[in-house]
């Protein structure tokens, strides 16, 4: 389908047939295209139950290799199933919630690690008492025991 316009400023003018400008027929060829090429392209796929093996193994090779496989496939398959139901969650976005899921999981985890924690110090030598001091302790407490029941 072809369409002259005239671009000069009178409207009442024939149409000039120097400037013609060619539009679409309608059919949406292009759009399904660009949709075909998209869904070529495995970050735009949407995980389905016909390609979630295929999305696991694009996915474990995509992770961050500071992440333990293990981890990644045990939060990857406890999510999975999910977003097969909702039938809208492309690959780029499940492996980027999956990495993101185990990186705060990981700072909460570094926050209550106490083995790390060297402020205490005092405690262990408290505990750490020699063998002699313990039965000393240990005499004090019986003497005491002993002075209460006569």
């Amino acid at each position: 389908m072809s369409l002259k316009f005239d671009t000069s400023e009178n409207q009442n003018e024939k149409l000039s047939s120097d400037e013609e400008y060619i539009y679409s027929s309608g059919d949406d060829t292009d759009d399904g295209d660009k949709i075909k090429k998209q869904e070529e392209i495995p970050e735009y796929r949407k995980i389905t139950s016909d390609n979630i093996y295929e999305f696991i193994i694009w996915a474990n090779e995509r992770r961050n290799k500071s992440i333990e496989s293990e981890h990644f496939n045990m939060v990857l398959n406890s999510n999975v199933d999910h977003w097969v139901q909702k039938n809208n969650i492309t690959w780029e976005y499940a492996v980027t919630v999956i990495t993101d899921i185990i990186n705060n999981q990981n700072s909460i985890d570094s926050q209550f690690d106490i083995s790390k924690n060297t402020n205490d110090s005092g405690c262990e030598e408290k505990i750490s008492n020699s063998s002699e001091e313990r039965r000393a302790l240990f005499a004090a407490a019986a003497e005491k025991r002993a002075a209460k029941r006569f």
